[in-house]
């Protein structure tokens, strides 16, 4: 779960004619990243309906409050990343906005997706947390993308398609994460046809380990139809690779109040209502 600012990484598998209807959210930067299919957004802010897809960025600062829907109201799947960022304080001003970037603004490149007030006028969009985002697609075997850690901050990299290389990390392949905490330069390759990635940088909070490669996790819930508190009493695999592939499994039964996402991956099987 918790990463320095990073509250959690959710991987969302929508079904057709699903999602989550009109929920609220306060104290949470959010912002969402839409893999595959179509999502429609609607949220208290803008009182519209709006329909985005693979390349869309939405950037929301909860603030003191806000409410919204995510609904897969199309015939084929939708797959989204939600990322929670802790705020810097409490209350505050809603804030949503989002943009729609092409394949060849990342492609074999690292793009700046989301920042923070400090670099807000450079940056496409920003939340009020110190943290950046940055995607890119491998697709080119030779291409080389590098990214600078500096020694007081911290990133969270998350493979979400495809596998790669980071050289002096081990490998990642699809719904793999890895947190890293020294700093310097790292350099991201393919390891097989393609890769798609996340980098979430953000202030370091000390941690002692040089890196830790979290695997992909998987929600399994019996209450999902016509369910209100669609996370109670969900059971949830948390797989931890740890230096030298060291596998440590730990099964939790979670008891969490509705709209506490706690996993990286989940499935909605049919409407799932969030209150």
């Amino acid at each position: 779960m918790n990463f320095g600012a990073r509250r959690v990484l959710n991987d969302h598998d929508i079904t057709p004619h699903s999602g989550f209807s009109r929920h609220p959210h306060r104290d949470m930067e959010i912002i969402s990243y839409i893999v595959k299919g179509k999502l429609t957004h609607w949220d208290s802010v803008t009182k519209i309906d709006e329909t985005i897809f693979r390349g869309h960025v939405q950037a929301i600062s909860a603030g003191s409050g806000i409410w919204h829907s995510e609904l897969n109201k199309q015939d084929d799947w939708c797959r989204f990343l939600q990322i929670w960022i802790m705020p810097p304080k409490t209350g505050g001003p809603v804030r949503y906005n989002h943009q729609q970037f092409e394949l060849k603004d990342r492609e074999n490149k690292l793009l700046h997706i989301v920042g923070n007030p400090k670099n807000k006028e450079s940056s496409p969009l920003y939340i009020n947390s110190n943290v950046n985002l940055y995607v890119s697609e491998l697709t080119d075997s030779r291409a080389i993308v590098e990214f600078e850690l500096k020694s007081d901050r911290q990133a969270y990299i998350n493979c979400i398609e495809g596998s790669m290389n980071i050289e002096g990390y081990p490998s990642l392949n699809e719904r793999d994460s890895q947190e890293l905490t020294a700093a310097g330069k790292i350099n991201f390759s393919l390891q097989g046809p393609y890769a798609h990635f996340i980098i979430i940088e953000m202030e370091s909070h000390r941690n002692t380990k040089k890196w830790r490669t979290v695997g992909s996790v998987d929600l399994w819930s019996t209450n999902f139809v016509q369910s209100k508190s669609v996370l109670s009493k969900a059971c949830v695999v948390h797989i931890v690779i740890l230096c030298k592939r060291r596998i440590t499994q730990r099964r939790t039964l979670l008891d969490e109040p509705a709209g506490q996402h706690l996993c990286m991956r989940s499935t909605t099987l049919s409407p799932a209502y969030v209150e």
